[in-house]
């Protein structure tokens, strides 16, 4: 963890197989995917301070998780899941390691799922060919697109105090333009 206000770098984890830390929200706690020489994957939360494992939820045999995030409260995380039958996003609650699949498995390039509130996920797919932002509705199960990029928009960030959804809008001669759809209000 590097502290921006002291400039110093602190070293949470060593000799570990972890990757893709993120900050839990509100806790000092780090989230982590971790795979072992058996290719098992596990999340664990680590304690900040203490640089103890306080939690560790194993993962289905032959699932492999990416990108994940957690959602307001840091009760739960959204996840890309990889398997032999394709990808998913899967929501994970934390407290008792519940996973639930939300889509068919299908070869689609998912990337960056996060949560906009508690019932709703922006996240990064190619349904209609082009890569576009959608957004999946928890309560109803409905995917619905959010943007309509011509050559493609990707790395989808949602920003709760000014309801923007930032991403990358890919032109013709390359990526040259940030977006950002303003006062955001999914349904």
């Amino acid at each position: 963890i590097y502290d921006i206000e002291n400039k110093k770098q602190t070293q949470i984890t060593s000799k570990s197989r972890y990757y893709y830390p993120i900050l839990a929200p509100n806790k000092h706690e780090i989230l982590t995917i971790e795979v072992d020489l058996s290719n098992d994957y596990k999340l664990n939360l680590i304690d900040i301070n203490s640089k103890k494992i306080t939690k560790t939820i194993s993962i289905e045999k032959n699932i492999q998780l990416q990108q994940p995030s957690f959602n307001s409260n840091g009760s739960k995380i959204i996840a890309i899941a990889i398997s032999k039958l394709g990808t998913n996003l899967v929501e994970i609650t934390l407290e008792s390691g519940k996973m639930e699949y939300l889509q068919n498995w299908e070869n689609q390039q998912l990337e960056r799922p996060s949560y906009i509130d508690d019932n709703h996920v922006i996240f990064k797919a190619h349904y209609n060919g082009t890569d576009n932002i959608f957004q999946y509705n928890l309560s109803n199960k409905s995917i619905k697109r959010i943007t309509a990029a011509e050559y493609g928009a990707f790395n989808p960030s949602f920003n709760e105090k000014t309801n923007e959804i930032l991403f990358n809008n890919y032109q013709y001669n390359g990526y040259k333009e940030d977006f950002y759809l303003a006062n955001y209000e999914p349904n």
